[in-house]
């Protein structure tokens, strides 16, 4: 088993979990009538970090003090976990794949000698 590859999925699992406590948290979500990049509910931004970690989670990093500042003017409470879920399914699935597609070495491999 590859366990760097663990790692990253763990790694990515965790920040995309956060993502959706801090936002929930401070009441951070979409607020109707504004545009932006980051102008998304807790449980997208959950599963957009999930599906493209690199760029979103360094932007919700960056952008994370200016958020929680417009969710004191516009405080938004999350309408239900269904998306809070889906996140955990996307996990569960693309670690069960991780799994699944390891394999264990061969009676006649070096290693199991």
């Amino acid at each position: 088993m590859d366990y760097l590859n663990l790692t990253w999925l763990l790694a990515i699992a965790i920040s995309a979990q956060w993502v959706y406590y801090d936002a929930k948290n401070h009441k951070i979500g979409k607020v109707p009538g504004k545009k932006g990049l980051l102008n998304m509910s807790a449980g997208s931004m959950a599963c957009a970090t999930l599906l493209l970690w690199l760029p979103t989670f360094p932007m919700y990093l960056y952008k994370r003090k200016a958020l929680i500042e417009q969710a004191k003017e516009h405080p938004i409470e999350p309408a239900g976990k269904i998306t809070f879920v889906l996140t955990g399914a996307l996990f569960a699935a693309s670690a069960t794949i991780f799994i699944v597609n390891t394999t264990l070495p061969g009676c006649d491999s070096q290693d199991a000698l």
